[in-house]
């Protein structure tokens, strides 16, 4: 199973933003997730995933739920697995689900891309 999360023209945002996101189910029942983004420089791109309870959340973004960070900038990149126990909160998760995790940054768009069970709790 495949599929495109989202994704937004650079000539529909004022500012030239994009985006695209996508999965893949592999046959271990794993994901593997791919975030673009074109952005400034120095900044981060992320995804957050979470049982969806109304439209609002949606909108607003998860509470409860697992959210991957990633940034790339020359030789420097990192990824970070984080967890929202709030709307405006982030903490460490502690489970540290991600594996076989990338952040490169070319020609101003930075992508992530990494792997975490399709149930990781």
């Amino acid at each position: 199973c495949n599929g495109t999360l989202g994704s937004l023209s650079c000539d529909n945002t004022a500012d030239g933003t994009c985006y695209t996101a996508s999965y893949a189910v592999q046959q271990d029942d794993s994901v593997t997730f791919t975030v673009s983004a074109r952005t400034p420089a120095n900044t981060w791109v992320g995804l957050g995933v979470s049982n969806v309870t109304s439209n609002a959340d949606v909108y607003i973004g998860p509470s409860n739920g697992d959210i991957v960070l990633g940034a790339s900038s020359g030789s420097n990149s990192f990824i970070h697995d984080r967890y929202a126990v709030a709307q405006a909160e982030l903490t460490i998760d502690p489970s540290q689900d991600i594996r076989d995790a990338s952040a490169e940054r070319v020609d101003g768009v930075t992508t992530i891309t990494f792997n975490r069970p399709r149930n990781s709790g």
